[in-house]
This record gives C-alpha cells, structure tokens and sequence, in this order.
C-alpha cells in the first residue's frame, strides 16, 4: 500500500549504481564531473590515484625538514616533486633495536581544501642499507 511519507522509499534498492551520486565540486568543470561518474570502480580508483599523482608534481619538495626526538635522517634529498628522506626511527616501546629502519619517505607540502599548508609524509617501504 503507497504512502504519503516522502522519507520512505518502498522501492528496493538493487546495487549501488542506483545510489544517487555525490554533487561534485562548485568550480570542477561539468565535463570532468560526468565523466568520473561514468567510470567503473576501478577505473575511478585509476583516475584518483592519477590526480594523487599530478598533485605531488605540483607541489614540489618540503620545505626545510628536521627529525623529531629519536628520529635520525640518513640521507635527504630534493627530487622532482618531493623530497626523499631516509630515516630511523623510535618505535616507542623503549626496546633495544631502536631506532627502527631505514625507511624511505617521500614528503610533500600540500595545499589543504581550506587554502593551509602542510607537509605530507608517504611512507614508501624499507630502504636497502
């Protein structure tokens, strides 16, 4: 039986693509916003990691960098879009084998949604000693 309350829905909802999409951006551009929607999962996944990547390139490499209490930097260098840090660093359980690592970062400073800076550490993996 249909009912007057417009906060119900009697219809089913079958899979996700039924969804209604999210508004995109103010000032993204309506080509942009109606081609991400027609793309597949992986494909959009594809595409963030992209703007992910174009971001770091944009950004350029952090500023001026120092290692926190326990941190030792081994190497850090300025690459094309960010700067590369080795370091070891405190696990903080006070055990023997601190510092831990090598591992090698890649830092960034990015511009939040809010206009404010911040720098942005990705940790890549173990560095080879």
């Amino acid at each position: 039986m249909p009912t007057d309350d417009p906060e119900r829905d009697d219809e089913p909802s079958s899979s996700k693509s039924e969804t209604q999409a999210p508004n995109p951006p103010e000032n993204l551009p309506a080509a942009v916003a109606e081609t991400l929607r027609t793309l597949s999962e992986q494909r959009l996944r594809e595409a963030v990691i992209y703007g992910q990547e174009l971001l770091q390139a944009r950004q350029g490499p952090a500023p001026h960098i120092e290692p926190k209490p326990g941190e030792e930097f081994i190497r850090v260098e300025d690459r094309e879009g960010y700067t590369q840090v080795v370091k070891r660093t405190p696990c903080g359980n006070d055990c023997e084998d601190c510092p831990h690592g090598p591992y090698v970062y890649h830092v960034t400073e990015e511009e939040t949604p809010s206009g404010e800076r911040r720098t942005r550490w990705a940790l890549i993996g173990r560095a080879e000693e």
